[in-house]
């Protein structure tokens, strides 16, 4: 399976963040996707961003989406409600997950109907 190079956009995105202090430079370049409620309630599909580790993703989802705070639970609750989908191959609910280059993690409702 071939991996597509990142679009002009999601370049463009990553170097905004981390011009605005919202992302470090350092870490890999990744896409956050959200999926489900969380997609509907925030208006927002994908985040090209970089971040070291899902909890450094969340921060920064957080930062650019503040509506996402309230509608992320805090500590061990967000393991009960949420998953984390890397690159199709792992879901988690480890936060500390570390991130590499071009992973692509899907964040999305472990309930029933998302």
């Amino acid at each position: 399976m071939a991996i597509s190079a990142p679009s002009q956009d999601s370049v463009q995105h990553r170097r905004a963040l981390v011009e605005t202090g919202v992302c470090q430079s350092i870490h890999p370049a990744v896409t956050l996707e959200l999926y489900g409620n969380l997609r509907l309630k925030t208006g927002r599909d994908v985040l090209p961003m970089r971040a070291e580790s899902i909890a450094t993703a969340l921060a920064v989802l957080k930062r650019v989406c503040p509506q996402a705070e309230r509608l992320l639970p805090q500590g061990a609750a967000l393991a009960e409600h949420f998953r984390f989908s890397i690159n199709g191959r792992v879901v988690t609910t480890d936060i500390t997950t570390a991130l590499q280059e071009g992973d692509h993690v899907i964040l999305f409702s472990a309930s029933v109907g998302g």
